[in-house]
């Protein structure tokens, strides 16, 4: 039986320099129908414990009281394929997030990730 992981947070370091960068590539996923995103600006911290669907990743920011909840949708099978998916946008500016500290991380590869791996898909050629 697998175990239940939860959601994974991703805390940045500031909304006004990375806020636009997110948004960005959370358009760009939305619009091809991988993932969705529901945004909480009042009391961030209780994690979308009232949402009746959990999200696969929580983003937050260190002097912001916003967070994302970001959840898969039909298309998500696109962020694990390197050639023909999301994830050949990752040399794109946009995409390099600065955390807390000193770090940095890829916002497609965190997604990418996440998703699962264990299902089946079927791909038809038109």
């Amino acid at each position: 039986m697998k175990k239940y992981e939860g959601p994974k947070v991703l805390l940045l370091e500031d909304i006004h320099t990375e806020g636009p960068k997110v948004e960005v590539v959370l358009n760009m996923l939305e619009d091809l129908n991988i993932v969705r995103s529901k945004r909480k600006e009042r009391n961030a911290l209780n994690f979308f414990s009232d949402k009746p669907e959990q999200p696969v990743a929580i983003i937050m920011y260190m002097n912001g009281q916003e967070a994302l909840g970001i959840y898969f949708s039909d298309n998500a099978y696109m962020l694990g394929s390197a050639t023909f998916g999301v994830r050949r946008f990752r040399k794109r500016n946009v995409c390099c997030l600065k955390l807390v500290g000193n770090g940095e991380i890829n916002l497609t590869d965190f997604l990418s990730s996440l998703t699962p791996t264990n299902e089946n898909h079927i791909f038809l050629a038109n």
